[in-house]
């Protein structure tokens, strides 16, 4: 009984073109990547920066910050920070 049901749920969320939740981790995985190893050297090579640092406080995170955690990373709890560094050699 469950089997059919979960194929039903499973068939109308693809016919939605909605992903299951391990394949929408995957995507998420795949879209940060190119964020980090594509287009986030490019924009710092276009902007002329060379060192990029976001800091977020608990509860009052950057808007950015969110875009560059990967799907499963947890929130900061007191301060988090990300560091950026653009290698002038390599993009």
């Amino acid at each position: 009984m469950h089997e059919a049901l979960m194929k039903t749920i499973e068939a109308k969320m693809e016919a939605a073109g909605l992903l299951p939740i391990k394949k929408q981790a995957e995507l998420s995985t795949r879209i940060l990547k190119e964020r980090l190893e594509v287009i986030l050297p490019w924009a710092m090579e276009k902007s002329g920066m060379d060192f990029w640092i976001i800091a977020a406080r608990e509860n009052c995170k950057d808007p950015i910050l969110k875009t560059l955690y990967p799907w499963d990373m947890y929130d900061s709890r007191r301060i988090g920070i990300l560091a950026f560094h653009r290698n002038k050699e390599n993009g």
